[in-house]
């Protein structure tokens, strides 16, 4: 008879030893960031860069990115928190107008539910050239997550980068 306790004992410990793993896998920080492209213009002594971003929560618990920081060498350039018009695409039949849509820059929190993504738009306008290899930060309520990249290979000009937007638009409809 005891040796059937004991069975049991160790059978329920190793039952509640993979629970916890399995808890812990489905429940980590677990985030994808897909840098689909990005633009680059010189304004006003400066260079204003919008990226197109998808960032994929693969847990399971909720996430909030607070800030998002791009990394050149040994200094850090925080993302724009506040919505900025970015473009605007009006839609005519003839001369009348049937519908506008606008894009504006992420606004701050990104909360994003488990097992969901979001597709974002970020700014930074910075009179720093990011050619070469960067990283990027993504500051959350979990910590931080760090993704290292080659800018150059995302690069489209300014009309192949709002052109890839308006498609994107006409898939899922207005867009903020």
């Amino acid at each position: 008879m005891e040796i059937i306790s004991i069975i049991i004992a160790i059978l329920a410990f190793v039952l509640s030893l993979g629970n916890a793993i399995y808890t812990y896998k489905c429940n980590h920080k677990n985030i994808n960031l897909i840098i689909n492209s990005y633009t680059r213009n010189y304004i006003k002594d400066k260079y204003i860069y919008i990226f197109d971003l998808l960032i994929e929560n693969k847990s399971r618990l909720p996430i909030s990115i607070n800030s998002i920081k791009i990394v050149k060498g040994e200094k850090e350039y925080k993302i724009n928190i506040n919505p900025t018009l970015l473009s605007e695409i009006t839609s005519r039949t003839g001369k009348n107008i049937t519908g506008v849509s606008k894009l504006f820059s992420a606004t701050f929190p990104i909360n994003i539910s488990g097992l969901n993504d979001s597709r974002e738009f970020i700014e930074l306008s910075k009179n720093i050239d990011l050619s070469g290899d960067c990283i990027i930060k993504l500051c959350t309520n979990r910590g931080i997550i760090k993704r290292e990249f080659n800018i150059d290979s995302y690069y489209f000009d300014a009309k192949e980068f709002f052109k890839i937007y308006k498609d994107y638009v006409k898939r899922i409809g207005n867009v903020k």
